[in-house]
């Protein structure tokens, strides 16, 4: 009986010292050295006849890419964008119906050259 109490008893301590120490998590003070400039680009085409594209380059400055898409329609976005210490800046180019330029979401530079009549 006394040697169940002092078990309890070590058991209990432990698990007040791991509470109180607590746990960082992860992988502590892990630093992944300078940052590595980089870039990455794909285009793809599916069976329908539409494609979709995207390239990204960055360095410790900031990201700058595209990407965009065209379908078998020739209707087409293309989203050019700046991400640095100035934010995030984005130009979106489009023929899609019901983009008529006039509206400027978010701040962002639309040039539109909506398609009419073929949606009805």
């Amino acid at each position: 009986m006394d040697s169940l109490k002092v078990l309890f008893a070590i058991v209990g301590l432990i698990a007040y010292v791991r509470s109180v120490t607590g746990y960082d998590g992860g992988f502590g003070n892990f630093n992944n050295g300078p940052f590595q400039p980089y870039s990455f680009g794909y285009d793809a085409r599916d069976e329908f006849g539409n494609s979709h594209f995207r390239k990204e380059q960055g360095d410790a400055g900031g990201v700058r890419g595209s990407y965009g898409y065209v379908d078998r329609q020739g209707l087409h976005r293309v989203v050019d964008y700046i991400a640095n210490a100035a934010g995030f800046q984005a130009s979106v180019k489009t023929n899609e119906p019901g983009t008529d330029g006039k509206e400027n979401p978010a701040h962002v530079n639309m040039i539109s050259n909506p398609i009419h009549g073929v949606w009805g």
